[in-house]
């Protein structure tokens, strides 16, 4: 069976099980199945051999059954680096980008991040678009769970900000190096590309997952941060006494209600506990509000995820801790999905 044969019998399947252009997610499955991009694909129909075909049919066949590709391939691609996933680990989605953007823009005007300004490279997929597959993923996930924006890429994003903040100045004592905690770390794609940005960074991520926080050390190590970040499986911050400059944190925001009504891509296969944010979607930022005072430094910073429409009550809450709210940010849907919040005086 050649190349083009495969694709096409690929695509019947998907085509027969409900999935959304399943020519196009036919492609990126065939092409990460293979390890080709999709302009090689293409360009040179070559025969396979029985090993390949095989692991077409089972991936076609899972992917048939609403697994999504990320979890097929066992990672994900986010910023510019890919993250090992487990049944426990939320896979990344490219709207959550917005909450490194937004956290280099507070951190702007000073010396923690020394890389050199650069032309940013699209997350690659399988070598796939990084477009297409951004394409595919808002028809599979839809905001529920997602944000439903997409892009899987930095771009130029238009901004909201209800009151410019003014740059951080460096932790006193300790020249320009920034302390980082993440909290619901997962995947540790959040704490571990704002690493890769901020050079002289340090950073903690928690999860009340063991199965998580082995996968974030994973991909710690396989990144060459194990140095620099450590993970604690712990109920939020419990156990930390540390103060950090930087809190961050992609909570679970979807209200219990919803989660039945959620797409099978998420509703089957992300871990139910980093998605329902209890009745109303809120109680995360509740209990992260409340802890939040003792693991802020002085002219620290929050940065949270939040899902659509969420962020006027999100601030309030906030708000009702002593925060104020100094930034949001919007995705590539156009969608509020970053706020940040200033410690208390």
């Amino acid at each position: 069976m050649t190349r083009t044969e495969i694709l096409h019998q690929t695509s019947q399947i998907l085509t027969q099980a409900g999935i959304d252009d399943p020519s196009r997610e036919a492609r990126l499955l065939v092409c990460a199945a293979l390890g080709v991009d999709g302009a090689e694909l293409l360009a040179r129909d070559a025969g396979l051999s029985a090993d390949q075909e095989k692991k077409v049919w089972e991936w076609a066949e899972r992917r048939a059954k609403r697994e999504p590709l990320a979890r097929i391939r066992g990672s994900r691609e986010f910023w510019e680096s890919s993250f090992l996933l487990n049944e426990a680990t939320l896979e990344p989605r490219p709207e959550s980008e917005t909450l490194i953007e937004l956290a280099m823009e507070l951190f702007s005007g000073n010396e923690f991040s020394q890389k050199e300004d650069r032309t940013p490279l699209p997350s690659a997929y399988a070598k796939a678009s990084a477009d297409e597959f951004a394409q595919v993923t808002r028809r599979s996930l839809g905001e529920a769970g997602s944000g439903g924006a997409g892009g899987g890429h930095r771009a130029a994003r238009s901004r909201s900000c209800l009151v410019r903040p003014s740059p951080l100045s460096p932790p006193e004592g300790r020249g320009n190096e920034i302390r980082i905690l993440d909290l619901g770390t997962g995947t540790g794609c959040l704490l571990l590309s704002l690493l890769q940005e901020f050079l002289n960074a340090t950073g903690t991520g928690t999860d009340q997952s063991a199965r998580a926080v082995e996968a974030a050390r994973e991909n710690a190590r396989a990144l060459g941060f194990k140095n620099r970040a450590r993970f604690i499986c712990t109920n939020w911050a419990e156990g930390v006494e540390e103060k950090f400059d930087l809190v961050i944190s992609n909570p679970p925001y979807i209200p219990v209600k919803d989660i039945p009504q959620l797409q099978a891509e998420v509703r089957l296969f992300d871990p139910a506990a980093a998605l329902a944010g209890g009745a109303d979607g809120l109680q995360a930022y509740r209990e992260i509000a409340l802890i939040l005072p003792r693991l802020l430094s002085e002219n620290g910073r929050a940065v949270v995820e939040i899902g659509q429409g969420q962020e006027e009550d999100v601030a309030a809450i906030f708000a009702h801790a002593g925060f104020k709210n100094i930034q949001q940010k919007k995705d590539l849907g156009g969608i509020i999905r970053a706020l940040a919040f200033a410690a208390p005086l």
